[in-house]
């Protein structure tokens, strides 16, 4: 799948641009990244992101975390969940992810920094003097993001 999002200089959902991705990945799941989270009016906004065919928004609920939107991301999942997955965003964690799910209703959680781990200090053949910031990304840690799959399926 791909992940995209245009937005018009006045924060709304950029059909025109929207369609034309939409078109290229025909046959390919699209998710609507965060961008949603800069919109101004979030109904108007995703039900654009629904006509455009989006299969996914990818979201914090309009607030810095998904923690933070949680009440957010509750009305979105009841008001058109049925239409789209809601996919929580943005401060995600093992801790809290389980909880934000089952608060929120919402089916999906996208996670980065709760699993990773930093390449350069883990690779230590890797020398950071003569990389420098070239080779300074985050790596998946496997153990993590196994915890994490656990943690949140658990019960279901």
């Amino acid at each position: 799948g791909i992940v995209f999002g245009v937005l018009t200089s006045d924060n709304q959902v950029d059909e025109v641009r929207m369609k034309a991705v939409r078109q290229i990945s025909e046959g390919v799941k699209l998710t609507f990244h965060r961008a949603f989270d800069l919109c101004i009016n979030k109904d108007e906004a995703i039900c654009s992101v629904i006509k455009l065919g989006c299969d996914r928004l990818l979201t914090s609920g309009q607030e810095g975390t998904a923690i933070a939107g949680k009440e957010n991301l509750k009305v979105l999942q009841q008001k058109y969940g049925e239409y789209i997955r809601i996919i929580a965003a943005a401060g995600v964690k093992i801790e809290n992810a389980r909880s934000l799910i089952a608060d929120t209703g919402i089916l999906g959680v996208h996670t980065g920094s709760g699993v990773d781990y930093d390449y350069v200090e883990t690779h230590h053949y890797i020398d950071p003097q003569v990389f420098g910031d070239m080779m300074r990304w985050k790596g998946a840690n496997i153990d993590l993001v196994e915890a994490f799959v656990n943690k949140c399926m658990k019960g279901w």
